[in-house]
């Protein structure tokens, strides 16, 4: 039972959605090299030269399958593979389905080489498991570098926005309270700025959090939070994520992971998300 739970807190571990031209090109190169070094498939035989142009034919496969698939599947699932959700169960599963289209791919190109069909499904078989075991082991350095990486470049800009928080200097803090109105323009609440902790989007309505007689309240406001946004004084409060603001005065820190930031605020350590798009916004404004 433990080793389940280790297991699916693997597969839910965060992980940086990455698409790029290299991503298409590097398994390809990796898949010539195997092909023209270790001849699967029993390509033993052929002459280098022929050997190198079947490694370019899957190379080819294998890049064009890798691109247009994953263009293919964003666009038909678009909530799926929305980064900021991005984890390693997910990285491992769209790593099988274009890994089973390249096998299909492959397959068709062997059996149209072939002089004999024989036993297809044997055929099939082998061809499957022979390119899974070639692309498993790339591919599983890939992720772990990844991993690494960008858990490094996140933390690097964890510790920037830190220091940079500890060395702001001008004061934003508003001396007078401010007034917070809903979506029918009444006063839902009125407060100083300085109370007030984080705010969070929640369909039409906004969960803002604040403080009272040493006390964390919350109010439910019918209204956008982008609306809410242009009431507050801005060198005061951060837009950090598309349902989140935070009052830059009560971050306590900013720690990273392989996927994203996430502000730490000094009351009870509550985490708030930093989304990639705001990431840069984030670290012009506290510097």
């Amino acid at each position: 039972m433990r080793n389940n739970n280790l297991f699916t807190s693997i597969l839910r571990k965060p992980h940086p959605f990455i698409f790029n031209r290299t991503s298409a090109i590097l398994p390809g190169i990796i898949t010539l090299l195997v092909v023209a070094v270790l001849a699967p498939f029993g390509l033993n035989g052929l002459p280098i030269m022929e050997r190198f142009l079947t490694g370019l034919l899957f190379a080819s496969i294998c890049s064009v399958s890798i691109y247009f698939g994953v263009k293919l599947l964003r666009n038909f699932f678009p909530n799926w593979f929305q980064e900021d959700g991005w984890t390693i169960g997910k990285e491992i599963a769209l790593f099988l389905l274009i890994s089973l289209l390249i096998c299909l791919l492959i397959f068709v190109y062997i059996l149209v080489i072939r002089e004999d069909s024989g036993d297809l499904w044997l055929l099939f078989s082998r061809t499957v498991i022979k390119s899974l075991l070639i692309s498993s082991i790339p591919i599983s350095i890939l992720v772990l570098w990844e991993q690494f990486h960008h858990q490094r470049k996140q933390l690097k800009k964890a510790q920037a926005l830190n220091e940079a928080l500890k060395s702001k200097k001008e004061n934003t803090q508003s001396p007078n309270a401010i007034q917070i109105l809903s979506e029918q323009g009444k006063e839902a609440i009125k407060l100083d700025a300085a109370d007030i902790l984080f705010l969070q989007a929640d369909s039409n309505y906004v969960d803002l959090y604040y403080f009272e007689n040493a006390r964390m309240h919350k109010l439910v406001i019918r209204n956008r939070l982008k609306a809410l946004l242009a009431q507050l004084p801005n060198k005061q409060f951060i837009h950090c994520h598309r349902s989140y603001i935070v009052n830059r005065s009560q971050i306590l820190k900013v720690e990273g992971n392989a996927r994203s930031l996430e502000i730490i605020l000094k009351h009870d350590q509550l985490r708030v998300p930093v989304s990639r798009a705001k990431a840069e916004e984030l670290s012009s404004l506290v510097k």
